[in-house]
């Protein structure tokens, strides 16, 4: 192998010679030693042909000289094995001559270190040429810098590239241009989360547009900043993407905005994340279309927020779907709010599942108004905690509906305020 010192005393004609294994075989201290004549002697094919050890050793001078030919040669790898310091040194007409597969092999920190003149100069179709890596070395300055025609030459997979600070640098202008093939590919989670200004500027058809795994990143915040116009453009299979935190953030204005197919498209999971504030937007027509899988997602809190208009409008099939820990949570103003058919609704497991509070707080229609068959879910925990007063209510027919085990747990107090009628009936049951 020559050494630097002979290597240097080759003539243009010399050089020119070389073949492309010899030029790959090059060090850093060979090429970084060039004389401009031996430079400009190496063929495009002879440049391609570098190491990038070779690269390496040019010199911001030696690529100042590369004639047009010869730095159309690069390849992409030697592009990306560029130091940054020849990357700074080159003009921007330099970047502008760049050919695709060249811009494709800058990396993550060459693009980051571009500077606004050298950024400017890169043209859409070299934009788009930008590898993943690349693009995901853009900075927030070099984003908020991007000329709307290179912006729009970004494609669904380079949006979905860019970084967290990147993502950052985005101004609401530059987010409103964004097309919706674009915002496809946009994460809007982890990294890629847009901030509430960000979200703010989407329009209602790009809104529609974010896939179902964009829409399942956005925050509680992100959702309560929506606007009316950009929660109605969310389609039912968005609304099923959204997450249990995401469907926390709906206020009661959103909630009590959402389209029939908007509801109809909630799981119960997310019915029971919603917040009591959500719950309390909840309209009649909305109360009265949850499917009785949606009301299957109704937990405690959300159950004793349930206003008396709100309970009033559960149908008596709704009613019956609740399950016995649903009723057991319902508040006893709740259950003294049900109608009459509403109550008689209520099946002999639910009405087992009262508690002793709500068993004393049933009106005296209420308990005048238990069938036969509601009497059958009364445990004996229950019986026993009936008072005087409620005892009085019962008819000799309700108390001839009891079972020797119910019967059994009435006290002697109990017994003692009963009339003769009612102790009658009582025997009547058992024998």
């Amino acid at each position: 192998m020559l050494t630097a010192a002979q290597f240097s005393t080759l003539t243009a004609t010399q050089v020119a010679a070389l073949s492309t294994t010899g030029v790959g075989g090059l060090t850093a201290a060979e090429v970084a030693g060039l004389t401009t004549t031996q430079l400009g002697a190496l063929t495009a094919a002879q440049i391609g042909a570098l190491s990038s050890t070779g690269i390496s050793g040019l010199t911001a001078t030696e690529v100042a000289n590369l004639t047009t030919t010869q730095f159309g040669a690069l390849t992409a790898a030697e592009i990306g094995a560029m130091t940054t310091t020849l990357l700074d040194a080159l003009t921007p007409a330099e970047m502008a001559a760049l050919n695709v597969t060249e811009v494709n092999g800058l990396t993550a920190t060459a693009v980051a270190g571009l500077s606004a003149d050298q950024l400017a100069a890169l043209a859409a179709t070299q934009i788009a040429a930008l590898s993943t890596t690349g693009v995901g070395g853009l900075t927030a300055s070099e984003m908020a810098g991007l000329a709307t025609t290179q912006l729009g030459a970004l494609t669904a997979t380079q949006i979905g590239a860019l970084s967290s600070t990147g993502i950052s640098g985005l101004t609401t202008g530059q987010i409103a241009a964004l097309t919706t093939t674009q915002l496809g590919g946009l994460a809007t989670t982890g990294g890629q989360a847009l901030t509430t200004t960000q979200l703010g500027a989407l329009t209602a058809t790009q809104i529609a547009a974010l896939s179902t795994a964009g829409i399942s990143g956005l925050t509680d915040a992100d959702l309560a900043a929506l606007s009316a116009t950009q929660l109605a453009s969310l389609t039912a299979r968005q609304i099923a993407a959204l997450s249990t935190t995401g469907i926390s953030g709906l206020t009661a204005t959103e909630v009590g905005a959402l389209t029939s197919t908007q509801l109809g498209a909630l799981t119960a999971t997310q019915i029971g994340a919603l917040s009591t504030t959500g719950i309390g937007g909840l309209t009649s027509n909305e109360v009265a279309a949850l499917t009785n899988s949606q009301l299957d997602g109704l937990v405690r809190v959300q159950l004793r927020a349930l206003t008396t208009t709100q309970l009033n409008v559960l149908t008596a099939t709704q009613i019956a779907a609740l399950i016995a820990t649903q009723i057991a949570n319902l508040t006893v103003t709740a259950i003294d709010a049900l109608t009459a058919t509403q109550f008689a609704a209520l099946s002999s497991t639910q009405i087992g599942a009262l508690t002793v509070t709500q068993i004393g707080g049933l009106t005296a229609t209420e308990f005048a108004a238990l069938s036969a068959n509601q009497l059958g879910g009364l445990t004996p925990t229950q019986v026993t905690a009936m008072t005087a007063t409620e005892i009085g209510i019962l008819t000799t027919t309700q108390i001839a509906a009891l079972n020797g085990t119910q019967i059994d747990a009435f006290t002697t107090t109990q017994v003692s305020s009963m009339t003769a009628a009612q102790i009658a009936a009582m025997q009547a049951a058992v024998t």
